[in-house]
């Protein structure tokens, strides 16, 4: 801590005393306006503001490419798993119906257009409030987040939302408003491992983002608050009580009519129906789709490491195509349930392979439910005398 500290106080000293003077400034006229004109004068003081501090403010690269899971499919097309956890479906937000982004900033940041990266008037409210509870709040516009997601991470200390506060500016200097709202649609956490907006709209209503509704909208915006907490089917309430509070803001702001208003909040939350598994054949293949995560990890062309390999194949969006027979491995586990499925029974692995070209048909690890240990491919088992029955009739023909 005391390192911090001492980096902190090093950093401080070395800005130019009228760039500091120029921030103070700006806080103070917002600490001083009347009420009614405090937003207006956030709006400049905040530019100012990051003017003053923005050239020292690290140098960022450009945004990385948003991570997506890759889907492995059957041989019939049909999806056997995913590699990785984020379910995404980058689009192009410029196209959605104005309501989508109206309904994500009255949840997030109303004043998005007008500020110049952060909110000088949330920030220093939540700067007093951190100063009398000895904890670190929010404040956070939609810039910002960007920052913690792609650069510092969410660490709550001072010290890192000082980092965010100066990438925020860099942000902006870089990209446009659309650009960065773009990103922030496509990048944030919407619960149930859906990442972007399109993700959430095909799992919780089943539509594509351009024909959500304007509750649907809101219902999401109100997700990206406490994913955990306002999840539609775990916290059905919550969900529905946060949804009518984004759409009285989207009102506040004169994003909706009071008959538009009045129809969405009497409208049910309207979620479709959860689904036990995005994957139909993830519970029967997890072996499967582990098994050919780590052939891809062997492929020169995703990098020069396992590691980034790996990282590539479980984050690069690809679509890999298999010769994995559905009806093939749904025989395999029907006559392993039948013949050895009682507790107790020796453990019973299937693995099977088209004579000619080796192409995998069925990869069957076990019916313990240890996803973590593929005895079919991992296992490495003698075949013992079981195997001379093969040996022969091939000797045979």
């Amino acid at each position: 801590m005391g390192a911090r500290l001492e980096l902190w106080w090093l950093w401080v000293r070395g800005l130019p005393w009228r760039r500091i003077a120029l921030v103070t400034v700006a806080v103070t006229a917002i600490i001083v306006a009347t009420p009614p004109l405090r937003r207006a004068v956030a709006a400049g003081a905040s530019r100012v503001a990051l003017l003053a501090v923005s050239p020292f403010a690290p140098s960022i690269r450009g945004f990385d490419a948003l991570p997506q899971a890759s889907t492995v499919v059957a041989s019939d097309g049909s999806v056997v798993g995913r590699l990785g956890n984020e379910q995404r479906q980058p689009v192009d937000t410029h196209h959605l119906p104005p309501h989508v982004a109206h309904a994500v900033l009255a949840a997030e940041d109303a004043h998005f257009y007008q500020h110049g990266g952060v909110d000088l008037t949330a920030l220093t409210r939540a700067a007093f409030n951190d100063v009398r509870s000895g904890h670190v709040q929010g404040g956070s516009t939609i810039t910002q987040q960007l920052a913690k997601l792609n650069y510092t991470g969410s660490q709550r200390t001072v010290f890192r939302k000082l980092r965010e506060v100066l990438y925020a500016a860099k942000l902006e200097q870089r990209y446009s408003k659309d650009e960065l709202l773009d990103r922030y649609l496509n990048q944030v956490y919407f619960g149930d491992s859906d990442y972007g907006i399109a993700a959430a709209s095909a799992h919780y209503f089943g539509v594509a983002p351009d024909h959500l509704t304007v509750e649907q909208a809101a219902t999401l915006a109100g997700i990206i608050h406490s994913p955990a907490n306002l999840n539609p089917y775990a916290h059905p309430d919550a969900a529905l009580a946060r949804r009518n509070q984004v759409l009285a803001a989207m009102h506040k702001h004169g994003w909706l009519s009071d008959g538009a208003a009045q129809a969405a909040r009497s409208a049910p939350l309207g979620v479709i129906p959860e689904k036990p598994s995005d994957d139909p054949l993830a519970a029967r293949a997890p072996h499967f789709v582990q098994f050919v995560g780590r052939e891809m990890s062997t492929l020169d062309e995703l990098g020069g490491t396992n590691a980034s390999r790996a990282k590539q194949a479980y984050t690069g969006g690809y679509t890999i195509e298999t010769t994995l027979d559905p009806k093939a491995l749904d025989a395999a586990v029907a006559a392993a349930r039948q013949t050895l499925g009682a507790p107790g029974d020796p453990t019973t692995a299937v693995a099977s392979v088209q004579p000619g070209d080796g192409a995998i048909r069925v990869l069957f690890g076990g019916l313990d439910g240890n996803r973590r240990f593929d005895v079919a491919s991992q296992g490495r088992r003698q075949p013992g005398s079981s195997f001379k029955p093969f040996l022969y009739v091939s000797a045979l023909e």
